[in-house]
């Protein structure tokens, strides 16, 4: 599971580009480590989406990835949600 800790902090949008929403996504390395620090990054809020609480406790939703595209290629276009307590989140 990828957990992924949701910041308060929206980047607004501006003409066809939507507002961003501030994660951290804590990742694993090649050498399958997790890595020391999550890095940060963004998730777009669509369809004036409202902006996710922040926590640490999220997680991306199977439905993000799906195939697609001219050849069928794996995509990925992240939704988040939040895992229950004691389901592995942050404590």
């Amino acid at each position: 599971m990828i957990q992924i800790e949701v910041t308060a902090e929206v980047i607004p949008g501006s003409g066809k580009m939507p507002a961003k929403q501030v994660v951290y996504v804590h990742t694993i390395g090649k050498d399958g480590k997790k890595r020391l620090h999550p890095e940060r990054t963004t998730i777009a809020l669509w369809d004036n989406q409202e902006a996710l609480p922040a926590g640490p406790n999220y997680t991306l939703d199977p439905s993000s990835v799906y195939v697609g595209g001219k050849y069928g290629e794996m995509l990925l276009a992240p939704k988040l949600r939040q895992i229950p307590a004691g389901r592995g989140g942050a404590a």
